[in-house]
């Protein structure tokens, strides 16, 4: 990808304020850095409130779901959960990485890399899929992941209306896939929201 012909390309950078981790998004895929003083929607918008407050531990609490409902996937080395909320905070529904539904997964095709990957469907689209909801779904909806949406869920994602996201941190491999095209790039294009969170597992 030809990151100089997009015009609407949007680079994530770190949000300078939060304990979490929200992103900034910057136009010009040129530039070095954006201003350290600048901060995420979910700063701007909440500040340190008690309303930010709220929000904050009920992220932490969906994270936390979301790790749980990871250990549920059968995949041996990669297990991710998802979890939808409505704006009220309730659970829409829940999904973690594996086949569609009555599919063999017996471990001789799960560590089969190649054909493990042809049939999987990631937590957050199981999620989306579990779900019984009529789309596009409304403000205030937030899909929560143990890791950051992959470019082919963002998009799924966004189509069907979701504009917040809350993952745990990305490890470094994943990091060094977001300049060749990860799901930020298009959640900045929408002008949607995306916070890291670390949560205590223990």
């Amino acid at each position: 990808m030809d990151k100089t012909q997009l015009s609407e390309y949007r680079r994530p950078f770190p949000c300078k304020t939060c304990s979490g981790r929200g992103f900034i998004f910057d136009t010009n895929p040129h530039s070095g850095n954006v201003e350290s003083s600048e901060t995420c929607s979910a700063c701007k918008g909440l500040g340190v409130s008690p309303e930010g407050e709220r929000q904050a531990k009920w992220d932490g609490r969906f994270l936390q779901l979301a790790i749980t409902v990871s250990f549920w996937s059968k995949d041996p080395s990669t297990k991710h959960g998802a979890v939808l909320v409505r704006p009220d905070f309730s659970v829409a529904s829940l999904g973690f990485n594996g086949f569609p539904r009555g599919m063999a997964d017996g471990i001789n095709i799960l560590e089969n890399r190649d054909e493990k990957y042809r049939r999987v469907i990631h937590a957050e689209m199981n999620a989306l899929l579990n779900s019984r909801e009529s789309f596009p779904l409304g403000p205030g909806w937030t899909m929560y992941t143990t890791g950051p949406c992959c470019a082919r869920c963002m998009v799924h994602l966004l189509q069907a209306g979701l504009r917040r996201f809350v993952s745990m941190p990305a490890t470094s491999e994943q990091r060094a896939r977001w300049e060749s095209g990860h799901g930020l790039q298009y959640a900045g294009e929408l002008r949607a929201e995306v916070i890291e969170r670390s949560v205590d597992v223990s």
